[in-house]
């Protein structure tokens, strides 16, 4: 048992070690980060993502088929998530607008 195991022993706490991230963490952030790079937006769809997104209550998916090119919408939902220009929600997987 660690020093740090032994003292919360001694001083009665309850503890949990953490030993590194889940494995799906890691897959997430490099899947996150494979858009971080500029990107031109040719085909205007940022302003409907955005719109969209603000309007609220919309998944990843829903808000890629609100334009006429989903799998484009889905690379620049990528990179706006990353940047931080729209976020999700957990509880509720819907996209937002930050």
């Amino acid at each position: 048992m660690g020093r740090a195991a032994e003292l919360a022993r001694v001083c009665g706490w309850e503890f949990a070690v953490v030993g590194g991230w889940l494995p799906n963490t890691m897959i997430t952030l490099d899947w996150l980060s494979s858009r971080r790079r500029s990107m031109t937006d040719p085909l205007r769809l940022e302003p409907t993502l955005l719109a969209e997104a603000a309007a609220g209550g919309r998944t990843f998916g829903e808000l890629a088929v609100c334009t006429p090119f989903p799998p484009v919408a889905r690379a620049h939902l990528l990179h706006l998530l990353w940047h931080r220009r729209s976020g999700w929600t957990c509880g509720s997987l819907s996209v937002t607008v930050r």
